[in-house]
């Protein structure tokens, strides 16, 4: 069993850089907020999905899709 995901990344829309952020469960598997990128200074709307740890496969061989999906719009 895998454990629980407590970071996920984007990119930001205004500079192209990939950022890491932390990423809170207790918040819900929906999340949405906006977040300045800590590189370029420009906001962004960040919309998180967390998906349920039974969806994740355990097979080693398989390539899952990540348990936490990020998606960025700038503002």
């Amino acid at each position: 069993m895998r454990n629980l995901d407590d970071e996920g990344t984007y990119v930001c829309p205004s500079c192209w850089q990939e950022i890491v952020i932390p990423v809170d469960p207790s918040q819900g598997a929906l999340q949405t907020y906006e977040e300045d990128c800590p590189v370029c200074c420009h906001p962004n709307l960040l919309t998180i999905e967390l998906r349920p740890q039974s969806d994740i496969p355990d097979e080693a061989d398989m390539d899952p899709e990540p348990r936490v999906r990020i998606s960025a719009v700038a503002q």
